[in-house]
């Protein structure tokens, strides 16, 4: 609701009072569902009709879109394919989603190469080097309380 009535050197001033339901829901009438929007309409054989209304249904669940079925056995071809396309240089993502497995899983049966981790090290550190003083400073407090745990 809006009021205004007080004037400061010409201007009017506007007061706005908040509250938790709007005036134009007060004014206007109450709705009420037609019973025969949905209705199912039967002509019988004397020449009346039958009115039915199907019962209300309750919606139906979202599916679940977490549910991603992995597969955790895989067969020795498997494997062995799996560690010739890690020594070639496949990233475990990559590999997890060919063979729809675990990253865990490609990690464990191939692990990455310790050229790998040392470029993906230092890849780290270059990133680490372009953070600003409250990120780094936020990491070392972090640091410090996991120390203390």
């Amino acid at each position: 609701m809006i009021k205004s009535g007080l004037k400061l050197r010409g201007a009017a001033i506007r007061i706005r009072n908040f509250s938790s339901t709007s005036p134009s829901l007060v004014t206007r009438p109450i709705t009420r569902p037609n019973p025969h929007l949905h209705a199912h309409k039967i002509q019988l054989d004397d020449g009346s009709q039958l009115i039915v209304n199907p019962p209300p249904s309750a919606a139906e669940a979202y599916p679940d879109s977490h549910s991603v079925h992995l597969n955790f056995n895989l067969s020795d071809d498997q494997i062995s394919e799996i560690k010739s396309l890690r020594r070639e240089g496949a990233s475990s993502n990559a590999l997890a989603r060919q063979f729809n497995c675990s990253k865990g899983l490609i990690a464990v049966v191939a692990p990455a190469s310790k050229q790998a981790r040392l470029e993906h090290e230092q890849n780290q550190l270059r990133q680490r080097v372009q953070w600003g003083f409250n990120k780094q400073l936020s990491r070392e407090q972090r640091n410090k309380r996991r120390e203390y745990w």
